[in-house]
This record gives C-alpha cells, sequence and structure tokens, in this order.
C-alpha cells in the first residue's frame, strides 16, 4: 500500500495533537538515511498532504537521495528510489522486509489480515500464498477463465457499439467489464449484489488510500477514532461481508447436493477451489475458515478488478495522446486467448504503460523485521519501508528519455487487459471529444491505492459494423450475383466492404468470409458454431432428403456415417486398395489418345470419364452398362445444383415454390438415378446373399460392400438403409468424379500455358519412370515437383471455390460481430488463396512457392483451404488427390503436348464456367505427341 493521506480526517487530527501534546524525540546513534526536515509531532507528514505520494517522493528523493527517512507522526518511514536500493530491499535482505505492517483499513476490511496480501509474515502466510499459486492462480486456472474473458469483453463491445458515435465514458465500462470478470471467476456467475458490491469496492478504496490517526500514532489510543475513518471502514465491511456470506452459503449447498462447480463453463470458480481446499483442513497448519476464504476473494476483487481498470485506461489514454502508435497497434488484429500471444506490439505497449503508470507506483507497502543495514545506512526494526517503483521506472540512469511514451523501448502478460484492448482496438477507431487535440488530454493521476486518471476517461467510438453492399427492396443483395461468377464477384465486394461481409439474399442472412483469419474463426475458432448445412431443395431431393454425409444435418447421424467414411470407405488401406483400378484405367486412356496421333483431343472429355470410370468401379465392382446414362445425369444435376431456387431464396414464399421448375427437372434426374443406383445394390445384396461377399474385381470389397456389411451391424445408432448407401455413393460419385477431373483439367491447363512449367514437370516423370516397366502409386511419390504443380493448381482453382455452404446453428460473435442463428455462412476459399496478405505474386502459377513452405491443404493453414478446415473439412481429401497425381504422370510421361489451330500459350481461354465447381467454360482441346 502507497503512503496515501485520508487529509480530511487527518488535519483535526493534526492540530488536536499539535495543541495537546509535547513529544521529545530521542537521540539515537544509529546511522540513518538522510531525510528531509521535520516539524515538531508530526514529523514529515507535512510534505506529503494533498499532494501525490510517489510524486512529492521523487522530488524530495532529487534532494536526500535514493534512499532516505521520514518521520510519520510515531513511524519511521525509509523511501526507496533507485534500482540498486530497490535490489537490496526486494532481492539481497527480502526476508527482513518481507513483513507487513497492522494498518486499520487492513485490518478491518481483510478479516484482520486473513489474506494474502496484507497478512503477517509467517507460516499462515507461506500456507496461503502456495495455496494461491498452486490452486488458485495456476496456468491452468488461469485459461480456464479465458471463456468468461471473452464473453465479457464482447459485451463491452456490443455496448459501445449499441450507442455509436457518441461521447463513451471508457473509464466507468472497463471498470464494469473487469469487475464482472472478477465477480464470475470468483462467484461463477455476475450476482445481483453485482453493482452494490462494485459500489462498496470503490468507497473502500478511496478510504483505504489513506492511513488513519491510529497508524501513525499508535500509542496515542484515545484519538483513534477521530476522523471517523475506522466506523466508515466497519460499516461498508459489514455490507460486504452479508454478500460473501451469502455466496457462500450458497456454494456450499451446491457442494452438498453434489455440485462440484459453479462456474458458468462447467469447472470450479476461486470459492470452489478454496472450499475444496477447506475441505482437507485437517491436512493444513492452519485451518482455512469463511473468513480466510471472504479475504482472499477481497484481495482477488479490490488488486484484479483495480489493477486492470487503471492499466487499460492508462493504455488508451496515452494511446489517444500518441495516434501514431494508435494505429500502428490497431494493425494487429488476432482476437482470441490463444491468438492474443501474436499481438507483438500491443504486448510492448502494454509494458510502456506499466512502466509510465504502474497501478501501485510505491508498491506494497514493507515493514522492517530486524534491524537491517543497507549501504551503510540502519533501517530500523518495524519502520516501513516503501519503493517508489513509479519514480524508478522513469530513471534517467536507467532509461532513455524516460518521460515519453516509446514502446518500441520494449523490443528485445497481461489476460485481463491485452485482450479486452485488442478487442477495443480492433473492433472500433477512436476519437477525442469536445474538439480536444491529442495534446490536450488531461494526464493527472489521482490520490488513491492505485494511481488511476483523475478524471475519466471519455472518448467517442466510432463502430466497424459487418458491412454490406447496397439491397434492392425484396431481393435484398441478390442483383449483385446475377450471371456472374459467385467467387470472382464476392472478392470484388470483399475488397470493398471487407473480409467479412453481409448479403440479404431474399429472405436469407448470408454471410461472406474473404480472408484467412476470418476463416480461421468460422472454420476452427467457431468450428461447432457453423457445423450445420442449410436445407437446400436440391440436397434434399438429390440426396435423400440429406441422408448422405456432405449435406447430412449436424447431429449424431452425420457423426456416425462421417466415422464410417473414414474409418471404412476411405481409409488410407481402402485407398491403396484401389490402385489397380487407377492404373488399368489410366493405362485405357493412354492407348486411346495414343491411337489417334497428332489429332485434336478432347481432354475434358477423356479426364471426365476416366475418373467416372474410377469412381464406378471403386463403388460398384465395375462399369456399369448404365455408366454413360449415369454420368450424363450427373452431370445435369450438378449444372442445376449449381444454382438457389426460388424456395432456397424465399422459403416463406410458398405458392412460388415451383416457379422456374427446378424442383421438377431435379425430381425427374432423382428418379432415374434412384433406379440405376437401387439395381446395382440388389445385384450386391444377391451376391452377397449367395455368399460372395467381395464384388471388386480384384477380389476385395467395393465401396457398396462395405456399406452393406455396415449395415448388417446391428449395434448402430442409426440403422443404415437403402437411401443411405444410394445417399454416401453419389457424394463419392459427384465429389470423387468431378473434383479429380477439374484438378487435372486446370493443371494441364496451366503447364500449356507456361511452358517452362511444363519442361520441368515432364523432366521430373521421366527421370524418376525412366527404365521403369510400370509406374506404380510408389513411383508416384517420388514426384516431388509435379506436387507442387498440384498444389499450385490447387492454390488458383480449388474444385470448390466457395468450399461447402455452412448454416449458423447459434447466435456467434465473431471478432465482435453478431452473426444471427441461421445465416448462411460462405467461405471464398478461391479469394483467401489469391490475397497479397498471404501469397507472392498470387495470380501467378509458381509451384516453386511450396518448394520450402510449410503450408499445406490439410486444413491447419487458413491462407490455403481447397479441401475446407474443420469438422465439415471434405473427408475424401486423399482418395481424390489419388486420383489425380497418377493420371496427371501418365500423361507427362507418355506424350508431348500442343495448343491445336496455332494457339500460343498466351492465347489459351482460361475461362471458367457457372457451377458448384469452378471447372473449365471450354473443354480443353490438345494435340497429344506420342513420346515412347
Amino acid at each position: 500500500m502507497e503512503i496515501h493521506f485520508n487529509s480530511v480526517s487527518l488535519l483535526p487530527s493534526f492540530f488536536l495533537l499539535l495543541v495537546i501534546f509535547v513529544r521529545k524525540t530521542k537521540k539515537s546513534n544509529q546511522r540513518l538515511p538522510p531525510g528531509s526536515w521535520k516539524l515538531a509531532i508530526i514529523g514529515s507528514i507535512h510534505h506529503l498532504i494533498g499532494a501525490l505520494p510517489h510524486h512529492v517522493l521523487r522530488n524530495l528523493s532529487k534532494k536526500y537521495g535514493p534512499i532516505m527517512h521520514l518521520k510519520l507522526g510515531e513511524i519511521d518511514a525509509v523511501v526507496v528510489s533507485s534500482p540498486h536500493m530497490a535490489k537490496q530491499v526486494l532481492k539481497v535482505h527480502d526476508l527482513s522486509f518481507a513483513a507487513r505492517p497492522e494498518l486499520i483499513a487492513s485490518d478491518i476490511v481483510f478479516y484482520r489480515q486473513k489474506d494474502i496480501l496484507f497478512a503477517k509474515y509467517g507460516d499462515y502466510w507461506k500456507q496461503m500464498r502456495k495455496i494461491c499459486i498452486s490452486e488458485l492462480l495456476g496456468a491452468k486456472m488461469v485459461k480456464s477463465f479465458s471463456l468468461i474473458r471473452q464473453d465479457e469483453v464482447h459485451d463491452l463491445v456490443a455496448s459501445i457499439r449499441s450507442t455509436p458515435n457518441v461521447v463513451v465514458n471508457v473509464s466507468e465500462k472497463v471498470l464494469r467489464v473487469t469487475c464482472s470478470v472478477i465477480c464470475r471467476l470468483a462467484f461463477g456467475k455476475v450476482w445481483d449484489d453485482g453493482d452494490n458490491l462494485l459500489m462498496l469496492m470503490r468507497e473502500v478504496l478511496a478510504l483505504s488510500g489513506g492511513f488513519d490517526v491510529a497508524d501513525f500514532f499508535p500509542s496515542w489510543t484515545l484519538l483513534h477514532e477521530i476522523g471517523g475513518m475506522r466506523s466508515r471502514l466497519k460499516r461498508m465491511h459489514k455490507k460486504f461481508d452479508v454478500i460473501l456470506e451469502k455466496i457462500i452459503h450458497e456454494h456450499k449447498e451446491n457442494r452438498a447436493n453434489g455440485k462440484e462447480g459453479n462456474s458458468e463453463f462447467g469447472g470450479e470458480d476461486l470459492i470452489d477451489v478454496l472450499l475444496r481446499v477447506m475441505e482437507k483442513n485437517g491436512e493444513l497448519r492452519f485451518p482455512i475458515t469463511n473468513d480466510s476464504v471472504k479475504a482472499i476473494v477481497l484481495d482477488f476483487f479490490f488488486e484484479g478488478t483495480e489493477t486492470s481498470s487503471v492499466i487499460l485506461q492508462w493504455a488508451l489514454s496515452e494511446l489517444m495522446k500518441n495516434p501514431n502508435m494508435m494505429a500502428k497497434a490497431q494493425t494487429e488484429n488476432d482476437l482470441n486467448d490463444n491468438d492474443v500471444e501474436e499481438l507483438k506490439y500491443l504486448k510492448l505497449v502494454i509494458n510502456e504503460t506499466l512502466r509510465l503508470h504502474p497501478a501501485s507506483p510505491l508498491l506494497g507497502l514493507r515493514q522492517c523485521r530486524e534491524a537491517t543495514e543497507i549501504d551503510g545506512y540502519t533501517i530500523p526494526l518495524n519502520s516501513q519501508v516503501d519503493v517508489n517503483g513509479w519514480v524508478i521506472a522513469r530513471d534517467s540512469e536507467s532509461w532513455d528519455d524516460p518521460e515519453t511514451f516509446m514502446p518500441e523501448r520494449f523490443e528485445k502478460e497481461f489476460s485481463n487487459v491485452v485482450y479486452p484492448l485488442a478487442q477495443l482496438l480492433y473492433h472500433f477507431d477512436w476519437k477525442l471529444p469536445y474538439g480536444q487535440r491529442p495534446e490536450d488530454l488531461d494526464m493527472t493521476e489521482t490520490l488513491g491505492i492505485s494511481a488511476t486518471r483523475k478524471n475519466d476517461l471519455h472518448l467517442i467510438a466510432i463502430s466497424h459494423d459487418l458491412k454490406c453492399p447496397w439491397k434492392l427492396p425484396i431481393i435484398g443483395s441478390m442483383h449483385h450475383l446475377i450471371g456472374v461468377l459467385p467467387h470472382h464477384v464476392l472478392r470484388n465486394l470483399s475488397k470493398k466492404y471487407g473480409p467479412i461481409m453481409h448479403l440479404k439474399l431474399g429472405e436469407i442472412d448470408t454471410v461472406v468470409v474473404s480472408s484467412a483469419h476470418m476463416a480461421k474463426q468460422v472454420l476452427k475458432v467457431h468450428d461447432l458454431c457453423f457445423a450445420a448445412r442449410p436445407e437446400l431443395m436440391s440436397s434434399d431431393i438429390v440426396f435423400y432428403n440429406q441422408n448422405d454425409i456432405v449435406f447430412a444435418k449436424y447431429g449424431d447421424y452425420w457423426k456416425q456415417m462421417r466415422k464410417i467414411c473414414i474409418s471404412e470407405l476411405l481409409s488410407a488401406k481402402m485407398v491403396k486398395s484401389f490402385s489397380l483400378i487407377r492404373q488399368d484405367e489410366v493405362h485405357d486412356l493412354v492407348a486411346s489418345i495414343r491411337s489417334t496421333p497428332n489429332v485434336v483431343v478432347n481432354i475434358s472429355e477423356k479426364i471426365l470419364r476416366l475418373t467416372s470410370s474410377v469412381i464406378c468401379r471403386s463403388a460398384f465392382g465395375k462399369v456399369w452398362d448404365d455408366r454413360d446414362n449415369l454420368l450424363m445425369l450427373m452431370r445435369e444435376v450438378l449444372s442445376l445444383s449449381g444454382g438457389f431456387d426460388v424456395a432456397d431464396l424465399f422459403p416463406s414464399w410458398t405458392l412460388l415454390h415451383g416457379i422456374g421448375g427446378m424442383r421438377n427437372r431435379l425430381k425427374s434426374l432423382h428418379q432415374k438415378i434412384d433406379v440405376i443406383l437401387e439395381k446395382i445394390i440388389h445385384e450386391h445384396k444377391e451376391n452377397r446373399a449367395n455368399g460372395k461377399k467381395g464384388n471388386s474385381e480384384f477380389g476385395g470389397e467395393d465401396l457398396i460392400d462395405v456399406l452393406l456389411r455396415v449395415m448388417e451391424n446391428g449395434e448402430l445408432q442409426f440403422p443404415i438403409t437403402n437411401d443411405s448407401v444410394k445417399a454416401v455413393v453419389l457424394d463419392l460419385f459427384f465429389g470423387g468424379t468431378e473434383t479429380s477431373s477439374v484438378i487435372i483439367q486446370w493443371a494441364l491447363s496451366e503447364l500449356m500455358k507456361n511452358p517452362k512449367v511444363m519442361a520441368k514437370a515432364q523432366a521430373e516423370v521421366r527421370r524418376v519412370c525412366k527404365g521403369k516397366k510400370d509406374l506404380n502409386d510408389n513411383v508416384v511419390e517420388e514426384l516431388k515437383y509435379l506436387k507442387l504443380v498440384i498444389n499450385e493448381t490447387l492454390r488458383l482453382h480449388p474444385a470448390s471455390p466457395l468450399l461447402g455452404l455452412r448454416q449458423c446453428r447459434e447466435e456467434t460473435k465473431i471478432d465482435g460481430y453478431t452473426i444471427p442463428l441461421k445465416s448462411q455462412v460462405v467461405v471464398n476459399g478461391w479469394a483467401i488463396a489469391r490475397d497479397p496478405e498471404s501469397w507472392d505474386d498470387p495470380e501467378a502459377f509458381v509451384p516453386e512457392r511450396f518448394e520450402k513452405n510449410s503450408v499445406d491443404f490439410n486444413g491447419n493453414h487458413f491462407q490455403y483451404i481447397p479441401f475446407g478446415a474443420g469438422s465439415r473439412m471434405c473427408p475424401g481429401m486423399h482418395f481424390g488427390l489419388a486420383n489425380v497425381v497418377y493420371p496427371l504422370a501418365q500423361l507427362l510421361y507418355h506424350f508431348d503436348w500442343k495448343l491445336p489451330y496455332g494457339q500460343q500459350p498466351e492465347d489459351l481461354d482460361m475461362t471458367e464456367t457457372l457451377g458448384i465447381s469452378a471447372t473449365r467454360k471450354n473443354d480443353l482441346n490438345l494435340i497429344a505427341i506420342s513420346y515412347d
């Protein structure tokens, strides 16, 4: 506690003392530190009345040195004002100065010093400090409270945003949010008495900032009630006590009823921890009582609330006074407790704020436990020792330009400070009100335990609302998207309206995400909040009321089917078992192209036929007679499903749902597909009934065999039906056929457009494969450069540019923006992969960018997510890629390729088509010249 005085209560006392008493000072042979001149009776007190103690003590130290002696009434006080002297007190002679003086405020407020901060030095203090470090403030416990911090700060942001562009009392709001955080950490929730508790706390802090007559003249007992401070503290303490007793009683009742944790998020709050420790009283040397619990909770309440609030206010004040530093700090944008670690400059700002504005300028008041000698000066027994941390941090011997706010000086943690400050800087621009300029901002401190601002900080917050392109009545933002490639126009809109923007598509709220940071928020940080799929007419009809995996509703059925897919259908072993099918089909492709040398080949058509044949044989065991029909139907369905129907955009307008004919056409196509699939499943079931467990051409199971085997399992929570089998097979057919085909076509297109890259890729393939009779999957693993080509193709041409449409399962806040329940969320993976913030020369095809780069497509690097990320990430990624690398390697090995009709590489049309997958608008036609 600092040396700070309640002058109203002290002055009458001093007047009486001067009139009534005459005391003779005793001479001493001790060599005390030098000190200022003294008056009779009151000693050095007159120097400090009405002034900021840490300021006046700095001025005195300039005259009397870095260690000086003051006589405060009957009390010897020693003030330390340099790093060297602080080291002597706080390290070299730490145990000699480890006691706290008995002050009236700490005695009353903290239950006769049963807390930790003001407890007498001894075994009780050691026990309670150990409990605090190991149980209350361990790293695990602090981390467990991160959700509370985030929740309260989100509310703070929403509160400021609700009244845009008006003057905000930031001091009041920051104090309230830090108080709420501490309440919820300590008590498990914000209690109904929270406002009362906050008011009492502020009154106690104001009173406790000074010393009473009893603190300066402990032997003059007749005067101890003069000033009324003792009686006022007792009165407020009783009010505190009633609230805390009520809270502890409720916690004890909950524990008696089997509820071990009262925290809102399921764990223990601080009172739970202390009560759990209390139940082990038989093992403790000093049993914990209710008074101990209340005293420690008050430690947290006073220190946590006031300290965090003071730092936040001063940090914002200094940033307002230094606009260049404000701008630099606001460029850092990560906003959860994990990502806060990345806010390097903001931490420098807080370090510098703590240097210039320490929450407790005079640190904690200490008492000398034994006469101690420091640098030749004797510190008498029971002397009070103050370390002026404020002046030490402004010492020109230790700091260059010490009065200047310069965060960069620390370039070589504070969870309740960094996170709220980051949020405030991110979500708002700040202005001084009433035409003030930065240099006009009042930076005066107040008298008190903590050196907070004398006047509240008032600022104008300018909100960054979720922006939206202009809308028309009824259709909203739909006109922006008609007749254009959605991922292109959405990127253009995001350049104007930001990396997260709102569109109104008919009746549907749609949020579009166009940056790696925002994608991470949706696909990782809040993954489960966005794990649902919207119910679209096409997915409902085509996939048997969403009985598949890709479009299934989020829930236990989806979890069950996804698990079956990963562990049974598309496991590494299963994918590898299909390698002979891939090799056989690619062999036929090469033979087909070779049979018509030096003529124009429709590569798009041949590649689509290849991938569909691989999927057919992997799923059904052979290429069925209806394959061509199935392929034609699939392409029609894909073409129709690439858009939204009236029913998707205006779900309440039921009378219009049949307009356009899309529903009827999809139903007609679906019935035809269903007949083919039912026929295939029926034959598989007959074969299994006749003892043939595997229908694959190479003796094992095909994908339908696997699903039928799982269907026979009676242990599933959700029995698999024929509709489930057909829906999952269609997932694989649509996803595997279209995705693999699109990637191969774009890879060949980019290679034709970039002859040097083509030459390098072909040289690698022909070098690795030279002398080998067959190219198998093991050989393909050696094709390092070809894999870079495929990585770069996936970056520029992801098969699903807008990833999979998601739906918000619950109202969710992302970076302070509220995403409404059931909003559709679009992640523009295509735009993110071309973002110049993440990629150098992003529009250029440069496979080498991946050569010494740890970025991959497994969903961990959000600047590159061609297959999505999180719980809805594409489960067939490896299956699809296996059908890309091998065919592409074979085509590069066996043929040299030329553009037809005298085209030059720069003439090659790279236009995309409208649809779910962004394939080429025009088929890729090339001339194949046989190499071998």
